[in-house]
């Protein structure tokens, strides 16, 4: 059994602080975000969240949310193609200076939707690895 310590564990503020900090496009200049989340639970929460990251940063964000419905039921009825498709979909139809992707599930989409969007795409894993790099640096 491996010693689980080495796992790193984040609150959504750490989360969102990292993606700051790995890209600063999120809050380091007035910019519109769109927050895409395939949970409509977690929402609110992340709103709050990057609201105050930009505070903290003395920026000003549009933060449009968008729930990518049928989603979480796709991936819970064992379709994760369909899952994906449906997480490109909307990320292609964005207009904004960047997309944020609301759960690590919705990470596998990441590569299709780059390829459809020419926005960039932040990821919640992004955060959990420079995290754990710098935890182990």
């Amino acid at each position: 059994e491996g010693d689980d310590s080495l796992l790193p564990t984040m609150t959504k503020s750490e989360l969102i602080a990292r993606l700051a900090e790995r890209y600063p496009q999120l809050v380091a200049k007035d910019a519109s975000v769109s927050l895409l989340a395939t949970f409509p639970p977690s929402i609110p929460s992340m709103v709050t969240e990057i609201k105050e990251a930009a505070k903290s940063a003395g920026t000003k964000l549009k933060l449009d949310t968008h729930l990518v419905d049928g989603a979480l039921a796709a991936l819970q009825g064992g379709n994760a193609d369909e899952h994906n498709r449906l997480i490109v979909e909307m990320a292609a139809k964005q207009q904004c200076d960047v997309i944020a992707f609301a759960q690590f599930s919705m990470a596998p989409a990441l590569q299709s939707a780059l390829a459809r969007t020419k926005t960039p795409i932040l990821t919640t894993p992004d955060s959990a690895v420079a995290k754990l790099k710098t935890m182990l640096a």
